[in-house]
């Protein structure tokens, strides 16, 4: 089996994480539905905002955006370039007032103040992206990307931070068989163990939550506890593949 394999970059992303309140904070990382929302741009599939034109459809055709509903059994495996991305955090000015005004008792109106927004971006992040060949749409995506084509422009997570691709391959798929690994990819937490009385140096472990699904018709992020580490674990939930000299785990809708 024949897996693509390319490298996603730009000078800033930004993920919003929505549980945070406060200031718009980003996830660590791009997560699957993010992906998946690039490889529908890529193929031209609708998103959510024409999933809230209902009308004439169904209740099935809404529960599910169309590219994740075509898209989301696509298996995917992330690798970050670094542990951990350098952030920043930008200031906007909302000088419309829409989200930040007050009432003046005095005159009956109102007085208009600027909403000042806070945003945390990931600094020059670079991921290295497998895909599995081993469907229609898969294969349609494959195509695209090498060929340089795709029916929208590439956003990492908003429109003002630009997606590069590059460094494309195609490999042959690998299956490892090691019962202790090293997992270069980003893993699920609950599908690996530590290895009982490993004691080792220049060990690196970074854990963090990411959305890894959709919700039906109220589409929020179902999200998992993940880790990226240098250490050997026991894989204990799914398969560890070698592809060109790393070990991924490959992940779709379950």
């Amino acid at each position: 089996m024949k897996i693509l394999k390319f490298n996603l970059s730009g000078d800033f992303a930004f993920f919003k994480n929505e549980s945070i309140n406060d200031m718009y904070e980003t996830y660590p990382h791009i997560h699957k539905p993010a992906l998946l929302g690039m490889f529908g741009a890529i193929l031209g599939y609708d998103g959510y905002a024409q999933t809230q034109k209902i009308f004439n459809k169904t209740d099935e055709e809404i529960v599910f955006p169309e590219y994740y509903k075509k898209l989301k059994d696509i298996k995917v495996g992330i690798v970050p370039k670094e542990y951990s991305f350098p952030k920043i955090i930008e200031n906007f000015n909302n000088s419309t007032g829409m989200f930040n005004s007050v009432a003046d008792a005095k005159n009956g109106g109102k007085n208009r103040v600027n909403l000042i927004v806070e945003q945390v971006w990931l600094e020059k992040p670079s991921w290295d992206i497998y895909l599995l060949i081993d469907n229609m749409e898969a294969e349609k995506i494959t195509e695209s990307i090498i060929n340089s084509k795709s029916v929208y422009h590439l956003y990492l997570g908003t429109n003002n931070h630009f997606a590069v691709i590059d460094d494309i391959k195609v490999y042959e798929l690998k299956e490892n068989n090691e019962k202790q690994v090293v997992i270069d990819s980003i893993v699920k937490s609950d599908d690996v163990s530590e290895i009982k009385g490993r004691i080792e140096n220049n060990i690196t472990e970074i854990d963090f939550v990411l959305p890894f699904e959709l919700s039906p018709k109220t589409n929020i992020y179902i999200k998992k506890e993940c880790k990226i580490s240098n250490a050997k674990v026991n894989l204990i939930n799914g398969k560890a593949y070698n592809v060109d000299g790393k070990n991924i785990v490959f992940y779709w809708f379950l």
